[in-house]
């Protein structure tokens, strides 16, 4: 925090930590561009369907854009980064208005990344009836916070023109402290909102603890991105609107890690066909190992083991983690198997592209390697009776 010195002193009005803004802005944006195009690379890799969740994760990377490079103008030309008696007021205005035109960015740039994972959700989970209407109520929640931020960052001052015309007389304004403290604390509760949202649902597929904690810690990577939430706030608290170009510096880079890691954190879940190879290697490895050893009937380091008993299926690298291994772990969920090892039910999103049952061969190939297995019998699946009517 930082007041203005009287007198005002040269070495004063040569601060400057505009720097700072282009070694934040640069990197992150980096950052973020990079895990929306290996995204969009490991869908391709898969050849599975771009669907909505991903383009709204493009969309926000597109609000990310002019966010970072209006903040990095800001610095270079229109005094962020500066003290205030530094400017002219021509650049207070210009910084006036590129704060307003920031923070409505940032409403919108975080209701989008919220909206990407909760159709992610729903992409995995959206077969039960009752995680589809959670995923509506938390969308609507995502909505109404979207729209009451926005329209209030709009009207923060009545006039608008207030906001950056200091000359207008009797203007109606916000204290902008207090509502900035209010959409980071409310920004952090929605947050922590969605990361739940996906947890009860994984802690009911029927894998063992340490599945399920993995498939958890997958889903609660944004956990970092509340930990930067709760820094941003604590600097808003810290702000001090006397000397505003220079205090806000550290609320700005804080907002620019958080955006981004936000766009990498909902990307990080869909990159898990990209470590294909590199789980291929280290389940080679094992195999080579387990060669070495007598075989047993009870053996079951072979990577096409599934589902039998208290077995667990290996998950589908290939499919993607927004497939979450639907051919297995979630009939499990639904009880709703064929035969043993096929599926009978289809996700929302194979349903939209007319996906047929000829087009699961994970589920095919893992009924098949289990009944062929020398070191012990096929399962035999038994078929009630049917019932015949008959007449006297």
């Amino acid at each position: 925090m930082s007041s203005i010195p009287n007198p005002i002193t040269p070495e004063y009005l040569a601060e400057s930590h505009s720097g700072r803004i282009l070694a934040a802005a640069i990197p992150c944006t980096i950052i973020a561009t990079s895990a929306v195009a290996l995204r969009f690379i490991a869908r391709l890799q898969v050849k599975a369907k771009i669907w909505w969740d991903d383009y709204t994760i493009f969309f926000a990377l597109m609000f990310l854009y002019p966010f970072n490079i209006v903040l990095m103008v800001d610095a270079e030309i229109w005094g962020l980064g500066r003290h205030i008696p530094y400017l002219d007021e021509s650049q207070v205005v210009k910084f006036l208005k590129a704060l307003l035109t920031v923070q409505l960015m940032y409403f919108c740039q975080q209701a989008v990344i919220k909206t990407s994972l909760l159709l992610l959700y729903y992409r995995i989970f959206g077969t039960t009836k009752h995680y589809r209407w959670a995923i509506y109520a938390v969308g609507a929640i995502v909505l109404m916070w979207w729209v009451g931020l926005f329209f209030a960052g709009v009207f923060e001052c009545v006039p608008v023109a207030a906001f950056w015309d200091k000359t207008i007389a009797d203007p109606k304004c916000f204290n902008l402290i207090p509502f900035s403290l209010a959409n980071g604390i409310s920004n952090l509760l929605t947050d922590v909102i969605v990361l739940l949202l996906p947890i009860p649902m994984v802690w009911r597929l029927h894998m063992d603890k340490k599945q399920r904690m993995s498939l958890t810690g997958i889903f609660l990577l944004g956990t970092f991105v509340c930990c930067i939430s709760i820094v941003r706030i604590t600097t808003l608290q810290d702000y001090n609107p006397i000397d505003p170009t220079w205090n806000c510096v550290d609320i700005f880079i804080w907002t620019i890690v958080e955006s981004s890691i936000a766009i990498l954190s909902a990307c990080l879940p869909t990159m898990r066909p990209l470590l294909g190879p590199l789980m291929r290697s280290r389940s080679n490895i094992h195999r080579s190992k387990g060669s070495n050893s007598k075989r047993t009937g009870d053996s079951g380091t072979d990577s096409t083991r599934a589902v039998w008993g208290n077995a667990t299926p290996e998950i589908n690298i290939k499919g993607g983690f927004t497939r979450l291994d639907e051919e297995n772990a979630m009939s499990q969920l639904r009880g709703e198997s064929n035969g043993g090892g096929v599926r009978s039910w289809v996700t929302s999103e194979e349903r939209d592209s007319g996906a047929d049952a000829e087009s699961y061969p994970m589920a095919i190939m893992q009924k098949h390697a289990i009944s062929q297995r020398e070191d012990r019998p096929a399962r035999v699946q038994l078929q009630p009776p049917s019932r015949v009517a008959t007449r006297s």
